[in-house]
């Protein structure tokens, strides 16, 4: 019976050390990923070493290495956990019983431009992204896997065109992959224009601007005359 108790105890406190050491680890992995961000956007990711987020961050050169096999894959793992929640929007739209993608879509885009406005690290991840340098050996990974996710965000956005085609949402004359891409490029010079303010309260003027250029665009496409 001492034997069991004993056994329960050690068995319980190997549990809590294993916790407590599993939610270190989070928590050392998120102030990389911050510190990595933010040195990122002050000095570009090839002037960037990981010795300097190790210092930074106040980690050894070690503890970045358990998490990110270099400074290509800490980047990307910054890039895929901002595009996450903003995929599982896109889903939906993409989803043939949604009887409103259309309004799904503008849902994934308004709060991408609010978060564009008020989230300091996606306008850093934004800013970063559109400033990469596509002929550096230093950053070729990461150019190949941005381009890919770009190209699936393209794809998942002509599967919602034709599902809002196929809703009676858009006219049906509209080529889905030019409609898809005139969206992604709209999107994208929106962003580009929030990027860019001077203020908060400039960045607030921008926002409602790009959703009405949302709002403007999908109403043109919506017309039986629409030609794409």
């Amino acid at each position: 019976m001492y034997v069991n108790h004993f056994l329960k105890k050690f068995l319980k406190r190997t549990a809590i050390m294993a916790r407590r050491t599993k939610e270190d680890a989070q928590k050392t992995r998120q102030v990389i990923l911050d510190t990595a961000l933010e040195l990122f956007g002050e000095h570009g990711i090839t002037k960037t070493s990981l010795t300097d987020i190790a210092t930074a961050a106040g980690v050894t050169r070690g503890a970045i290495y358990w998490h990110f096999k270099n400074k290509n894959e800490l980047f990307i793992n910054l890039w895929d956990e901002f595009c996450e929640p903003l995929s599982n929007l896109l889903d939906a739209s993409i989803n043939a019983d949604e009887p409103n993608p259309i309004n799904k879509l503008r849902s994934l885009f308004t709060t991408l431009f609010e978060d564009m406005a008020t989230n300091q690290a996606q306008r850093q991840l934004f800013f970063i992204l559109f400033s990469l340098d596509n002929a550096s050996q230093d950053i070729t990974e990461i150019c190949r896997h941005t381009q890919l996710k770009y190209e699936e965000f393209l794809t998942d956005l002509e599967n919602s065109v034709k599902n809002a085609v196929a809703q009676g949402q858009l006219a049906k004359s509209l080529d889905a992959k030019i409609t898809a891409n005139l969206i992604a490029t709209t999107v994208n010079g929106c962003n580009l224009r929030i990027i860019q303010a001077q203020s908060a309260a400039d960045a607030q003027k921008k926002v409602q601007t790009c959703k009405d250029i949302i709002h403007s665009l999908f109403n043109m496409l919506s017309q039986p005359s629409a030609i794409l």
